[in-house]
């Protein structure tokens, strides 16, 4: 059978993972009499889903389907060897080294000498190089590692090693058991720490990426679990837990997060836990949810100001203004002496007299402000004023923070604030 030499260079860029096959145009040199060819086409393009997914296992599981004897008779000679090589590549990526050099080898026994297949052939030997090579370093840094470690327990170079031997072999899941095997004992909470820190490293794949090597998706998820086991092995080094949060809101999914958040306020019922389930709820669309977490933290006797601040942008998002309104109004009251930070401060927080300025001003109707306030807080204190006169001045509403001040002047004209020229600067904020 004469093959195109366009054919034949495709084939080597798909063996070698450089391209995706077009089955269609690969179906062109496939006998006219070949029976239910979609069955396999099916099984190779659901097995590049699972690919793509991170499925490992499923994919690998398709191609051996596909290569299961007896052999279909309208899968040709390039495409089952491709096949096969796929199938090499995918038990590299599971760290599967020994059966990945079966399977490329077979190709490379097995292929015939002719036109066409030596391509095939030429890239199952590439492969079969990489795999090799591939393996020999995961094994050099798994003994480079349990060496450093054996050394030095908290080694700054022997994690870092460790992770990237066990990834390349898939077993970082298995990371703890490993590491304790080789050293013939358990490992303390900070060695712990550093081994779960080094897993959930960005550089944990190396440099390597492609075909061949688990993604970095991967990567984190089952660093993730290594973490997670860690963690419900040393539940009192707080240091573990926090770390593990950390990682989780930069990697993990959303539902496993606020789990994780919901477990460690009952352990240890911070404010800043409660913010950050609340923005992890907020994220997951439980509007409800979060808004009653909020509410908690609210009702706590020592709340930060900046919690007030965090809720009524959340309300502002979720278009409940008047709730924020509200919520401002309270903030004003309980700290009155929070005066708004100059805008052009690094670093400022804004503040309830912000907040309140700032939906007024988006409604057009500033000039109900200075009534609102007084309304909610009677017998409104000199500083509101002063304040709220600052939070208008900072808004570039010059006019309003002079009706405000004329308001405080008529009221406290004894007042130090009265003569205070209108500054805030940098230090008052929150």
């Amino acid at each position: 059978m004469v093959y195109s030499s366009r054919l034949f260079s495709s084939i080597l860029a798909i063996a070698l993972g450089l391209a995706i096959p077009n089955l269609s145009f690969a179906m062109e040199i496939i006998p006219q009499t070949q029976t239910n060819p979609a069955d396999w086409r099916a099984l190779l393009e659901q097995a590049r889903k699972n690919e793509n997914d991170d499925q490992y296992p499923e994919a690998e599981a398709l191609y051996r389907q596909i290569l299961t004897p007896p052999r279909s008779r309208s899968i040709n000679d390039y495409m089952f060897y491709y096949i096969q090589i796929r199938l090499g590549t995918i038990l590299q990526t599971q760290g599967k080294f020994t059966e990945a050099i079966a399977v490329l080898q077979e190709v490379i026994d097995r292929a015939p000498d002719q036109a066409g297949i030596r391509e095939v052939r030429e890239s199952a030997r590439l492969t079969l190089a990489r795999v090799i090579r591939e393996q020999e370093n995961s094994a050099r840094r798994l003994e480079q590692g349990v060496r450093a470690i054996e050394q030095d327990p908290l080694s700054p170079r022997g994690y870092p090693n460790l992770v990237r031997g066990l990834a390349a072999r898939g077993q970082l899941v298995e990371g703890a058991t490993f590491l304790e095997t080789n050293l013939g004992r358990s490992l303390s909470p900070e060695e712990a720490l550093r081994l779960a820190r080094a897993a959930s490293n960005a550089w944990v794949s190396g440099n390597t990426s492609g075909p061949g090597y688990p993604s970095s998706g991967f990567v984190r998820q089952q660093a993730i679990i290594l973490f997670r086991q860690l963690v419900n092995r040393y539940p009192d080094y707080e240091p573990l837990r926090t770390e593990f949060l950390d990682i989780l809101s930069i990697g993990g999914r959303l539902e496993e997060l606020i789990a994780a958040y919901r477990e460690a306020i009952q352990r240890q019922p911070t404010q800043g836990l409660y913010s950050r389930l609340a923005a992890a709820l907020e994220r997951a669309g439980q509007t409800a949810a979060a808004i009653q977490t909020y509410e908690q933290i609210l009702g706590q006797p020592s709340t930060n100001p900046w919690i007030y601040r965090q809720f009524g942008n959340f309300l502002e998002r979720n278009q409940q203004n008047d709730r924020a309104i509200l919520l401002y109004l309270q903030f004003i009251q309980r700290f009155p002496d929070s005066s708004p930070g100059d805008p052009r401060c690094q670093g400022v927080r804004v503040t309830g007299y912000d907040g309140l300025v700032g939906i007024f001003a988006n409604q057009n109707r500033l000039d109900q402000l200075l009534t609102t306030v007084e309304q909610s807080i009677p017998n409104t204190p000199a500083i509101v004023y002063f304040n709220l006169a600052l939070a208008l001045k900072y808004a570039d509403r010059s006019d309003q923070a002079a009706i405000v001040l004329a308001r405080l002047q008529q009221l406290y004209p004894n007042d130090e604030l009265s003569q205070e020229p209108l500054e805030g600067g940098c230090g008052g904020s929150l």
